[in-house]
């Protein structure tokens, strides 16, 4: 008769593995622990008779990576996510096309046409007088 259990429990992601005897064993199969659906048996379906077997099976067990002991323990892992770190590559990029020569060319594109718009809006509007006083105010600061 199999007095001793082998048994994975998941929490969180993270499977452990420890020895039940038969008494708790049955108990969390029947619904009476309330973590019963984070248990699988992971030794002989029947038990095992002594309580060093199933401590073996469980040694065994946890020495493998989380990842396996997930699969073995019938948890299914989360879906290949991408990589929330790919910003910091991103700013390293940015970084590295300010020594390019075609960045400030298109910089110094930018800037001479902001400037012939506020040249062209000075024109339209007749502000010129106004400009100049705020120009001679800049200078003078």
């Amino acid at each position: 008769m199999a007095n001793w259990y082998a048994i994975a429990a998941t929490e969180r992601g993270v499977v452990t593995a420890s020895v039940l005897t038969a008494a708790e064993w049955k108990s969390d199969q029947a619904g009476g622990g309330a973590d019963a659906p984070n248990f699988k048996n992971i030794g002989a379906a029947g038990g095992y008779s002594t309580q060093a077997a199933a401590q073996k099976v469980v040694d065994a067990f946890n020495a493998q990576p989380n990842t396996n002991k997930l699969a073995k323990a019938g948890v299914t892992t989360a879906p290949n996510l991408p990589n929330p770190l790919t910003g910091v590559a991103a700013i390293g990029d940015f970084f590295s096309k300010l020594g390019q020569r075609n960045t400030w060319l298109r910089i110094g594109k930018v800037v001479v046409g902001l400037v012939l718009i506020i040249v062209g809006l000075v024109q339209l509007t007749h502000t010129q007088k106004l400009v100049k006083t705020a120009g001679e105010a800049a200078v003078l600061a």
